[in-house]
This record gives C-alpha cells, sequence and structure tokens, in this order.
C-alpha cells in the first residue's frame, strides 16, 4: 500500500475533532497554505526557509495554528529502527520551522509522536513513548474528545527541556479563593462591587491571553510590561497593591 493511500484512508477530506481540524494536503504546499491565509502564525518570508515543502497532512486549532505535523511514510520504510529513525530525521527540520507542537511519523498503523523542539520521542507520565494512532475519521464522539484532550495536555507539557507528561494534580482551590479574597479586600475601588467587576475582567484577560486570543502588543504580558513601566505615583492613584506587590503581579 503506498504512502498517498494509506494518507487518504486516514485523512482524505478534512476531519474535525472538538477545537482540532485534521487536514490531508497531497501536493499542497506550506507556502500555498499561508498566502491563502489558511495557516496563521507563519509569514511567507519564512516560508521561503522551508523550501516550499508538502506536509502529508497536518491537525490545526481553531487559531489555524499548526498544532501537529504528520509525516506518512510506506511501510517499508518502517521495517527496521534506522529506517524509522531515518524517516524522523527527514521532515524534523521542516515540523520545526512550521512552529508545529507535535511532529508525528506513521506508516498508518505505527504512531511515533515527537517533540520537535528536542527531537527526543514524547512519553506519557510513566515514561513510555506515546503511540496513540490518529485516526479521527474512524473514531467515536467519545474517543475523539479523549485525543483532543491528550494533544492538549501535551502541548502544555512539553517544552525545549521536557519530552514527558506531567502528572496531572487536583489542587484544592481555597488557598487561591483566599488569596483573591485578599486582593479584592485591599482595592481601593469605589465599592465591593467594583472590586469585584474588576478582578473578573482581568482574570478574563489573561485567560484570553493564554489561550492565544490575546497576542503581541494585546496580550497580558505585553500590557504588564507596560504597567511595570509606570511610575509608583501614578499606580497609587489609582490601585493600592496588596503587601507591596502589583495587583497585575498576582496573575503571573
Amino acid at each position: 500500500m503506498s504512502e498517498q493511500t494509506i494518507q487518504n484512508g486516514l485523512f482524505s477530506i478534512p476531519v474535525t475533532f472538538e477545537k482540532f481540524t485534521c487536514r490531508s494536503l497531497g501536493a499542497t504546499t506550506i507556502k500555498d497554505l499561508v498566502s491563502r491565509k489558511e495557516i496563521s502564525g507563519l509569514t511567507l518570508k519564512e516560508c521561503e526557509k522551508i523550501r516550499a515543502r508538502k506536509p502529508d497532512a497536518i491537525i490545526q486549532n481553531a487559531n489555524r495554528e499548526i498544532v501537529i505535523f504528520i509525516e506518512m511514510k510506506d511501510p517499508s520504510k518502517f521495517t527496521s529502527s534506522q529506517l524509522v529513525e531515518k524517516a524522523i530525521w527527514q521532515e524534523l527540520d521542516v515540523a520545526r520551522r512550521v512552529k508545529a507542537k507535535i511532529y508525528v511519523v506513521s506508516d498508518g498503523d505505527t504512531f511515533i509522536w515527537i517533540n520537535p523542539l528536542t527531537g527526543e520521542l514524547i512519553a506519557d507520565e510513566k515514561g513510555n513513548p506515546i503511540t496513540r494512532q490518529i485516526n479521527p475519521k474512524c473514531l467515536t464522539k467519545e474517543q475523539c474528545r479523549n485525543l483532543a484532550e491528550l494533544i492538549d495536555d501535551i502541548c502544555f507539557c512539553i517544552d525545549g527541556s521536557n519530552n514527558q507528561l506531567l502528572p496531572k494534580e487536583f489542587l484544592d482551590p481555597t488557598p487561591l479563593a483566599q488569596k483573591t479574597a485578599r486582593i479584592l479586600k485591599n482595592m481601593s475601588l469605589s465599592s465591593a462591587k467594583n472590586s469585584l467587576y474588576t478582578f473578573v475582567e482581568f482574570f478574563t484577560f489573561k485567560f484570553l491571553s493564554d489561550i492565544g486570543v490575546l497576542k503581541g502588543i494585546y496580550s497580558f504580558e505585553s500590557i504588564y510590561q507596560i504597567h511595570a513601566c509606570q511610575s509608583r505615583k501614578t499606580l497609587s492613584s489609582s490601585i493600592s497593591p496588596p503587601c507591596g506587590k502589583s495587583f497585575w503581579s498576582c496573575f503571573l
């Protein structure tokens, strides 16, 4: 069975699962998609360095950013560890250049999940390599939800120094609630109601920034840097920081 036949069987049409969309691209290049504004997070200038490579399939988030770069291989190229390693390295640099969070190489049956930043296998909490199949066309709604959760968990955990899922901790929210109450109590606004409104606005602002809706000069971090440069005299006329700390810093 050829690479294209396997690819079509898995991803022949765009498949949406949860907030992700899986697309089989065929002869379409990254540059083509960027020029048609079907991919965000990349510029045409950046595409010049990618040498117009053609990804076999990609998974994008709601912002049209590439989350997973998928490279399909003929099963004959997966018959030895040497061939698998060669297949992995073939498009690893491209996965990095398109800013993919995850790089997957597959022959249709075996799926190898790789951290593009390190080139190492992505492991679960116990240290075992993740081999989850990506076949959203064949999954139930619950299975699609589980796959989306796995992708989210991996994107949250891995970076340039970590290739492994981190244990999920279920934290007691009481200390956070108490800290929030102290912040509101020390905010010198006109009333407790206005203080609560202000807190909700800050919280929503931080949330939208963290999930990538607000970016660049509109992000929380950018606004915080502007705030940090203001004089103490200006700050004291609007918000009185609790315990000598900036209200904004409590969200960092």
